[in-house]
This record gives structure tokens, sequence and C-alpha cells, in this order.
């Protein structure tokens, strides 16, 4: 199961989901959750994670920070805590957040479509969700590629 976005209007996500999502190992999740105060997912009595979309953004953050832009975990949180609220820095690395709707009201319920509506509208989500992130990689093989030639 290749799972490049998260279902749009979902409330919460598993650290399986967002594991898969973000293509990093659970462990590497639960390790930031550690060093990163702004990491706050909710937990089941069971002690099941449970991510909000706030939550995943912030995972989505910290991973470019640390990966594509090479700072070292305290740079990153210093990075984080400076520039709350604010796009990442040459980036505009929020563009991944898209993939997955904030405002509740910008996807259409099934309730408002009839099913063929909502499954072409599904698809077509889908579709854009994908060429996005392919333009996402492109970009950051890019801002590699410029951080090596400097």
């Amino acid at each position: 199961m290749n799972q490049d976005t998260l279902t749009p209007g979902k409330l919460y996500y598993t650290i399986g989901e967002v594991s898969e999502y973000l293509k990093l190992a659970p462990s590497q999740i639960r390790f930031w959750e550690t060093q990163f105060p702004e990491l706050t997912p909710k937990k089941t009595r069971k002690g099941d994670r449970r991510y909000i979309l706030k939550d995943v953004e912030t995972l989505e953050k910290i991973n470019h920070l640390l990966k594509i832009q090479g700072f070292t975990i305290k740079g990153a949180k210093d990075y984080l805590k400076k520039n709350k609220g604010i796009q990442l820095e040459e980036s505009n690395h929020s563009s991944k957040e898209i993939s997955v709707q904030t405002s509740e009201s910008a996807v259409p319920s099934q309730v408002e479509m009839n099913s063929l509506q909502f499954s072409e509208f599904t698809e077509m989500l889908n579709k854009m969700h994908e060429f996005r992130n392919s333009l996402m990689d492109v970009r950051d093989a890019l801002i590699v590629l410029r951080n090596k030639i400097k």
C-alpha cells in the first residue's frame, strides 16, 4: 500500500499512516516527539498515537529541516522556535501541506455530491497530489544540488 497523500477530511491519522505518507520509520517519528515539544499527538487509552494535521505539518517541517537543509536537531529546534508559524525559508515547503485540506469546507462531503461525483473528485485530488509531490521531489533535489555547489 503506497500512500503519497493522507485521506482528506480525516481528523486523526495513525503513526502508520503518517510514517508511510512522510516515508519515515515510526521509530523516527517517536524519537522526534521526544526532541521537539511542538509535536504533541494525542494518545488513546491504549497508548496509540493520533496525529492531527498540525502534527503532520510540523513533522514535514522537521523532516525538511533535518534531511533537506541539513540542520542538526538543535538547529532545527532553534529554527522552529524563532520562526513559529512562518513558512520554511527558501522552500515554501508548506505547499506540501496542501495535500491534506485544513479547511473542511474545501473538501466537499459525499452528502453534497453523488457517489460518482465524489469518486471522480477524489481521483482528481489524488492525481493533483501525486503531481505536486513529484514537483516537490524535483525542488528538493535542486536544493540539495544547490547546497553542494555552494
